[in-house]
């Protein structure tokens, strides 16, 4: 029998999947083995070599059939893991399915307290069994759980192509909360990137963190027609992301908390799986012509 190969990248052989929870650092080798945990953590472990991702634990589990969550004792309490621990945590699902892609597990679940956590598991292993029935023995569902960081702004990085890439901006956390999410937007082009489009939104409400979860919230009427980062910062961001992007397969979005100066990778997604946000954006944006006012993050 021809020994297991370890991966070692993206794109390296594929050994069969382990069997029961795996509970897994993103510098463990098994988070690029997209048939344990997916393209999407799988190039978020890959990108967390070269730029900065809060502190996550990747749990993976096959769905399975049998009543009751398929977490055995201990698995779940994963604020218990190094530097997650007595944390608020954000926990973003998947269910993984060989030969199909992806299929994201709403909704994402922000500023969890560790005593939470537990039920937070259990609803998303029932959503995700009744959204894997019929094949359920194929699955893997897939958790990454993060130690959740209050961000004063969100940025979403779309690079659609080697010379293309979007870029969305919003106040706090890209969740809507029965509010739309405002959006500044900026389209990058070319080899520099150049600028070749911007709408700067009035950013009315924002979602932020709140005790236990989050809540929207009324913007500063001194920040709901400013920019959330200036010209500058943007393009810089949208290089960053072409570079990150090419760990993976283009077109993908990346996600990333604003928090202070940092600029920290939350998510890695395929635009096929992006519908949180797909028409979550202001309709009032405001053409912007000629540099942008300094940045009031």
């Amino acid at each position: 029998m021809r020994p297991a190969h370890r991966a070692r990248g993206l794109g390296a052989r594929w050994r069969p999947p382990e069997q029961g929870v795996l509970r897994l650092g993103l510098d463990d080798p098994r988070c690029l083995d997209q048939k344990l945990v997916g393209n999407q953590v799988a190039v978020l472990a890959a990108a967390a070599g070269r730029t900065p991702v809060p502190e996550t634990v990747v749990l993976s589990v096959p769905v399975g059939t049998s009543g009751g969550p398929p977490w055995g004792p201990g698995a779940v309490p994963a604020t218990r893991w190094g530097a997650l621990t007595g944390c608020p945590v954000s926990i973003r699902s998947w269910l993984v399915r060989p030969d199909r892609p992806d299929q994201v597990v709403e909704p994402v679940w922000n500023n969890i307290d560790p005593a939470g956590l537990t039920e937070a598991v259990a609803e998303i292993t029932a959503a995700a069994r009744r959204r894997g029935a019929g094949d359920a023995a194929r699955q893997r569902l897939v958790l990454a759980v993060q130690h959740f960081r209050p961000a004063a702004a969100t940025a979403l990085v779309l690079v659609e192509a080697r010379h293309r890439v979007d870029v969305r901006l919003c106040w706090g956390l890209a969740e809507p909360l029965g509010t739309p999410l405002h959006f500044d937007r900026f389209s990058f082009a070319g080899e520099p990137l150049h600028l070749e489009g911007c709408a700067i939104a009035d950013k009315y409400t924002a979602t932020v963190a709140a005790s236990g979860g989050t809540h929207s919230v009324r913007v500063p009427p001194g920040l709901v027609a400013a920019p959330v980062l200036a010209l500058v910062e943007v393009t810089e961001l949208a290089a960053r992301s072409r570079r990150l992007a090419r760990v993976g397969a283009a077109p993908v979005e990346l996600e990333f908390a604003l928090v202070g100066t940092q600029r920290l990778l939350l998510a890695v997604r395929a635009p096929a799986t992006r519908g949180l946000l797909e028409d979550g954006s202001n309709a009032t944006g405001r053409p912007s012509h000629g540099p942008l006012p300094p940045s009031t993050a």
